[in-house]
C-alpha cells in the first residue's frame, strides 16, 4: 500500500497526532523522509516534551522570548545533561523550584541571582559519589546531583567576601549570620574536614562554614534523636550537636520558594533578610501615634544540647539552648500632630513560658543603648536576642516614651508575638 496519502495530511493534523509519540519515535520518524523530519521535528512537539519531561516553564524561561529557539535541539541538550535523572520525577520538581527561585532573584534580589554559579559537570558529581563510597556514606540523593547540575551552589569560593547567600542572613550585635549555597567540590571537601563524618554540608555561613545545612549520609543519633540518612540537619553554635532542619533538600529549595514568593522576606541592600516581614508574621499595635511592629526568629547557630524525646512518629524538643532573635521597629506616621513627639526612655519586657506560664521580666533603660526620638515621620529599628532553656515563649512588653512638649509620659504597648522553635 502506497504511503502517499500521508503527504496529502495537513501538517497541523500530522502534528497533533505526532504529539502522542515518545521522544524515541520522533527521532525515529526523521528517517522516514524528508517530509516527516520537518514534521516530527516541529517546534510545538518539542516544546511539549521540555515541559513534559523536565518540567519547563517555556513561557516564563528564557528561550520563550527568543523566537529562533529550536525546541529539539534544546531538549537533546537537557537530555545530554541530565538524561540520567529523566526517569526520576525529582529532576522536575528541582527545575522547577530553581525556576522559581531564579525569577523571584532576579526581579528582587539581582544581587542574589548574580551569584548563582553555573552547573557543575557530571564528572564532578562522580568524584563527589566516590569519595562519598570510600567513607562508607549513602550516595549524594538524586535532588542533590539535579540541583548541582543546575546551579552548582553560589559564586567560587575566592570571591565570598561580601556575598549575600541565597538562603539569607540577619545581624544581631557581633553575630552575623549568612547562608551561602555549596558547590559540590567545596562539600566534598568540608565532608572529608570537619564534623562527625555523617554528613554532606549543602549551605554554609560565611563567618563559621561548619555552622552551615548538612544532609544525612549515615544514621546516627544525638540528644534523644535518630537522623535518617536524606534528612537536612543545623549544626548548632558548639559544632558538635545539630538540629533537625528539613526532611529532604528539595524541600528546603521549596520551602524557601514559597517564602520568597509569599512575600515572607524583605531584601535590605541587596540582602535577604531570614526574619519575616511584619506584613507576614508577628505583632503590630499603636499607642498614642507611636506605632510598633514585633516579630521573632529562631537562631538556630546559637542554640544547642537540645534533647528530644519520641512521640508517636514525632521527636519532639524538650529542654536546651534556645536563642531567640527579635526585631522590632518603632514608627510615627507623618501625619501625626507634631505635639505627641515623644523620646525613649525605658523598656519592660515580658517573657511567657508557653510550657507552664512562667514569666521572666526584663527592665532596663533605652533599647540596645539608644534613647530614639520619635516624631512624624520618623522610625528606629533594632535587632537583639534572647537565650531561653525550652521551645516555645511569647514575648510582649511596653516602652515609655517623654513627652517632647514636658507634659509627662506615656506607655507604648508592644503587642504578644511569638519566639518558636519550629
Amino acid at each position: 500500500m502506497s504511503s502517499s496519502w500521508l503527504y496529502d495530511i495537513p501538517n497541523e493534523t500530522l502534528i497533533h497526532i505526532l504529539s502522542y509519540a515518545s521522544e524515541c519515535d520522533l527521532m525515529h520518524l526523521h528517517l522516514v523522509s524528508r517530509m516527516m523530519n520537518e514534521v516530527s521535528s516541529s517546534n510545538p512537539l518539542w516544546r511539549a516534551l521540555c515541559v513534559q519531561h523536565w518540567g519547563w516553564d517555556v513561557h516564563s524561561n528564557s528561550h520563550a522570548e527568543d523566537t529562533s529557539t529550536y525546541w529539539k535541539d534544546v531538549y537533546t541538550d537537557i537530555a545530554h545533561n541530565q538524561g540520567m535523572y529523566r526517569h526520576k520525577t525529582i529532576y522536575r520538581r528541582v527545575h522547577q523550584v530553581w525556576e522559581r527561585i531564579e525569577r523571584w532573584t532576579k526581579v528582587f534580589a539581582p544581587l542574589v541571582y548574580s551569584t548563582l554559579a553555573p552547573p557543575c559537570t557530571e564528572e564532578n558529581v562522580e568524584q563527589c559519589l566516590a569519595s562519598l563510597s570510600s567513607r562508607n556514606l549513602a550516595p549524594l540523593p538524586l535532588e542533590v546531583q539535579c540541583s548541582s547540575r543546575i546551579h552548582d551552589g553560589q559564586i567560587p569560593e575566592r570571591s565570598l567576601r561580601n556575598i549575600h547567600g541565597l538562603l539569607g542572613g540577619f545581624s544581631v550585635y557581633d553575630l552575623h549570620v549568612n547562608f551561602i549555597l555549596c558547590s559540590i567540590s567545596t562539600g566534598t571537601y568540608l565532608t572529608h574536614h570537619q564534623w562527625k563524618n555523617n554528613c554532606f554540608l549543602l549551605a554554609f555561613n560565611q563567618e563559621r562554614p561548619i555552622v552551615g545545612l548538612w544532609i544525612v549520609l549515615r544514621e546516627f543519633s544525638q540528644w534523644g534523636r535518630t537522623y535518617a540518612v536524606g534528612e537536612v540537619v543545623q549544626c548548632a553554635a558548639n559544632g558538635i550537636s545539630c538540629l533537625p532542619a528539613y526532611s529532604s533538600y528539595i524541600e528546603v529549595l521549596e520551602q524557601h520558594a514559597n517564602s520568597l514568593e509569599g512575600g515572607r522576606h524583605d531584601v535590605i541592600d541587596g540582602e535577604i533578610i531570614q526574619f519575616p516581614t511584619f506584613a507576614s508574621e508577628g505583632s503590630d499595635c499603636t499607642t498614642h501615634g507611636i506605632q510598633v511592629r514585633a516579630n521573632g526568629l529562631f537562631v538556630s547557630v546559637e542554640s544547642g544540647n537540645i534533647v528530644f524525646h519520641a512521640q508517636g512518629t514525632q521527636y519532639v524538643p524538650e529542654s536546651g539552648i534556645f536563642t531567640f532573635a527579635y526585631r522590632i521597629r518603632i514608627s510615627m506616621d507623618v501625619n501625626v500632630p507634631a505635639t505627641q513627639a515623644a523620646q525613649l526612655v525605658s523598656r519592660h519586657w515580658e517573657i511567657i513560658d508557653e510550657s507552664n506560664g512562667s514569666m521572666e521580666v526584663v527592665d532596663g533603660e533605652g533599647v540596645i543603648g539608644h534613647f530614639p526620638t520619635m516624631k512624624p515621620g520618623a522610625y528606629f529599628e533594632y535587632v537583639s536576642k534572647t537565650r531561653q532553656a525550652t521551645p516555645r515563649y511569647t514575648m510582649r512588653g511596653a516602652l515609655t516614651f517623654r513627652l517632647l512638649d514636658g507634659s509627662g509620659n506615656v506607655e507604648v504597648t508592644i503587642a504578644p508575638f511569638p519566639l518558636h522553635y519550629q
